[in-house]
């Protein structure tokens, strides 16, 4: 009975997957011709140009993987090629990304006190756009070079991040909405203390991610509506849909209200309307807020649904322009809790190591007259680190660290005002960078090994998919090279993942993993760990990013799926759920080996 019963539950499932892009139209040969034309005869031109760069891969996009979804997009695609095209004051730049060397790109709303003669440097306000299933880069183009946005402060310069589509602004839509920031910066001269992030509906729920994630970052957040977490979000106790142990624990990686002290150290105030079922993110986060005495400020428009109502925005802008004013300032007193060694850090203070991943962890760090008092829990190595001008403490007198019990002395801060300290390493742990789960290797640079001819049918069918879902749903072409084609600087660069198995992969075989191979038949073994020759990197076996095609119906099922290692038999086909039949899987300890 149990068997018939998930069988029933995957065919529910199955029913529901939700492909993203959708499906497109098609359009005529004659435009098909002549944009085709335009995009040769452009890269002909402009291929050196990022900015210009952004514009051609969005209409070939369009036209190589049918990614047309209404008739007027044609003339939107058009457009985008004309370089004078474009309102005033509205840009769109391009960067190429350090993930897989993609063109992504970003838009930019300047105001009308802009001029690049203009002295001091400028607040750059990040906001985060909502779900759009078509938002590809043509449209997002044509809308940014088109449309100011929610919100347009005056002397402020407004990023919008294209996010790499629609994932939430998670994985390789977090780093992308850094990269763009990284670019924004060597373009215009960005005060970094006035740097605030804010975003409405999917945006709102990676407004509350990212801010929640990475605390020390910005002067202020806005989020509005989006989801904190997934299991109330969707209602998963009610529907007895739970899944299993190890989704539920990678659910720290992703749920915003499993860092709601974060927002000790960061300014937030809340949109939402009070007839919107997503007001119930916002509650929730101050319901978990208010276990560590902070008191959410939350904004509601009064018989509001999903949108802003005019007098609670003019009300939410009053009280946002004076924390912008006031902007980001060094704390003396830090509080910072993550789960995971991805997120470690909040302005001075880091989490450098841990007794247990997944498992809750903070740190509690106050500057006193003579140096740093520090509590912490479920951790093993702190540091801190002032930039120059930051440090607090004078040149020429030691800093006293008290760590509950433990006194340490460390050195005086430099004559240019920096200072820095950590307690010692621990050998052979997992650190930040390092820690797993698998999807964490595709946050950074990534190189997929290609699969040789004699690599089981299923470990070709995934690779297969793997590379085709990248493009799909984080808007790049994923590097792919052959082991042979490898060169020292790929070693060094890129975390590698190894599709075969030990008998069909010389670095599968050489490399091996701290778990033996599956001896089953049909087993075959996905993990990740650390690159035993190359610091720093990853080794993923046989394995993309974790979530498949039935959990793009919505961002808050876009959570991985496989913890450190699984073994897969292969025997059952995998489908829009899993790879295959989850045998076991598992998380290493924190040195690596299996628990």
């Amino acid at each position: 009975m149990r068997s018939f019963f998930c069988l029933l539950v995957a065919s529910t499932v199955l029913a529901q997957v939700k492909p993203l892009p959708p499906p497109g139209i098609s359009i005529s040969d004659s435009d098909r011709t002549a944009l085709t034309q335009l995009v040769t005869e452009s890269r002909k031109k402009l291929l050196a140009h990022p900015d210009l760069e952004v514009r051609i891969k969005a209409v070939d996009w369009a036209l190589r993987y049918d990614e047309f979804f209404k008739p007027e997009e044609v003339a939107k695609a058009y457009a985008i090629l004309d370089t004078q095209f474009g309102e005033p004051g509205l840009k769109v730049h391009g960067y190429r990304s350090e993930i897989d060397e993609s063109i992504q790109p970003y838009g930019v709303v300047l105001p009308v006190s802009y001029s690049p003669s203009s002295k001091g440097k400028w607040r750059l306000d990040v906001w985060l756009h909502g779900r759009g299933d078509t938002i590809t880069e043509l449209n997002f183009i044509h809308d940014r070079l088109t449309k100011r946005g929610e919100f347009a402060p005056d002397d402020t310069i407004v990023l919008h991040p294209f996010g790499r589509h629609c994932n939430s602004f998670k994985f390789a839509g977090e780093t992308d909405v850094f990269e763009a920031i990284a670019d924004i910066k060597r373009r215009y001269r960005i005060d970094d203390d006035r740097i605030s992030i804010r975003g409405f509906s999917m945006g709102g729920a990676g407004t509350w991610h990212i801010a929640a994630h990475h605390p020390g970052i910005w002067a202020a957040a806005a989020p509005g509506a989006g989801f904190v977490d997934t299991e109330e979000y969707q209602k998963l106790h009610e529907k007895n849909a739970m899944p299993t142990s190890w989704v539920q624990t990678l659910w720290h990686m992703t749920n915003a209200k499993s860092y709601a002290l974060n927002f000790f150290n960061l300014p937030v105030i809340a949109y939402s309307g009070e007839d919107d079922p997503q007001k119930a993110a916002a509650d929730i986060m101050a319901r978990e807020m208010k276990k560590h005495g902070l008191d959410l400020v939350h904004q509601i428009g009064p018989k509001t649904g999903h949108k802003y109502e005019p007098g609670a925005k003019h009300s939410l802008i009053e009280n946002f322009e004076p924390l912008m004013n006031r902007g980001r300032k060094i704390p003396s007193h830090i509080r910072f809790e993550t789960y995971t060694l991805r997120y470690h850090r909040s302005h001075w203070a880091a989490i450098e190591g841990l007794e247990q991943h997944w498992k809750r962890a903070e740190i509690d760090a106050r500057i006193t007259p003579n140096g740093i008092e520090v509590r912490t829990e479920n951790v093993t190595r702190i540091a801190f680190d002032f930039n120059p001008g930051e440090s607090p403490f004078p040149a020429g007198i030691p800093v006293r660290i008290q760590w509950g019990s433990k006194t340490f002395e460390a050195i005086p801060s430099r004559t240019d005002g920096s200072w820095q300290w950590s307690s010692d390493p621990v050998p052979a742990r997992k650190v930040h960078g390092l820690q797993g789960p698998i999807d964490d290797a595709f946050f950074s640079r990534f190189i997929m090994v290609e699969p040789s001819s004699n690599a089981p049918g299923w470990v070709r069918s995934e690779f297969e998919r793997a590379v085709r879902e990248w493009r799909k749903i984080f808007r790049g072409d994923a590097l792919v090279k052959k082991e042979s084609e490898l060169t020292p600087e790929d070693l060094q660069s890129a975390h590698l993942v190894l599709w075969g198995t030990p008998e069909s992969s010389t670095l599968i075989k050489k490399w091996q993993a701290p778990l033996s191979w599956p001896s089953g038949k049909d087993e075959v073994l996905l993990a990740i760990y650390p690159n035993p020759e190359h610091s720093g990197r990853y080794v993923v076996l046989n394995s993309g990013f974790t979530f498949r095609e039935a959990h793009h119906a919505t961002n808050s099922q876009q959570t991985p799926k496989l913890p450190d290692w699984a073994i897969i038999d292969t025997s059952v086909p995998a489908d829009a759920v899993a790879p295959g039949k989850i045998v076991k899987a598992g998380f290493f300890d924190e040195n690596w080996k299996v628990k």
